[in-house]
C-alpha cells in the first residue's frame, strides 16, 4: 500500500526555510498545523521522523490532560 503524505511535510519544511502560509504556499486548511510543523523542523531538524515523534508527544499530553480530567470528575480506578 502506498500513502502520500508529502504535502505535510513540504509545506512545513518551505516555512521552516521561510516562506510564508497562503501567500507563497497553497493550503486549503487552518495554519496552526504547518505552522507547528515548522516549528519541530526548526528546532530538531527537517524529516518524517520529527513529525513522528512529535505527534506521538502531543498524543501522550492529551492522553495525559484526558487522564487529569477523568481523575478529577470521577475516582482513580474509573479514571
Amino acid at each position: 500500500m502506498q500513502v502520500d503524505y508529502g504535502r505535510e511535510l513540504y509545506v512545513p519544511w518551505r516555512i521552516a526555510e521561510g516562506e510564508v502560509l497562503y501567500r507563497d504556499l497553497a493550503w486549503f486548511n487552518g495554519p496552526l498545523s504547518p505552522y507547528l510543523g515548522a516549528l519541530w523542523f526548526a528546532l530538531f531538524g527537517t524529516g518524517f521522523w520529527t513529525l513522528a515523534w512529535a505527534n506521538l508527544a502531543i498524543l501522550a499530553l492529551c492522553g495525559l490532560a484526558l487522564f487529569a480530567l477523568l481523575k478529577a470528575a470521577f475516582d482513580r480506578a474509573a479514571a
